[in-house]
């Protein structure tokens, strides 16, 4: 891990939070009900993305449903920061943003 990839990270997490948020306050003017739909597929998203759990934890049928939340990259990402590791699904992911 280079030392130019560590403050990226963060950025691009700001992106994509900011975009998220962009797009979810022009929708929430059309569907009123929208933020309460927002909250329960946040709280899913949360349950289901790799914060405690780990590759090795799972069957690779199960991985690859963990890999499909958007968030689980994210958290992959930072946790492999930490840890001094590298993920395969987390590295295209943020190349493809550059």
């Amino acid at each position: 891990m280079d030392a130019g990839s560590v403050p990226s990270r963060p950025l691009f997490l700001l992106l994509f939070i900011l975009g998220t948020s962009w797009i979810l306050s022009i929708a929430g003017v059309v569907f009123k009900d929208l933020k309460d739909i927002v909250g329960v597929l946040m709280t899913l998203l949360i349950y289901f993305s790799p914060v405690i759990l780990h590759e090795s934890m799972t069957g690779s049928t199960l991985w690859q449903y963990v890999m499909l939340n958007p968030l689980s990259h994210i958290v992959i990402s930072f946790r492999d920061t930490f840890l001094g590791h590298f993920h395969w699904g987390a590295g295209p992911f943020f190349s493809a943003l550059r």
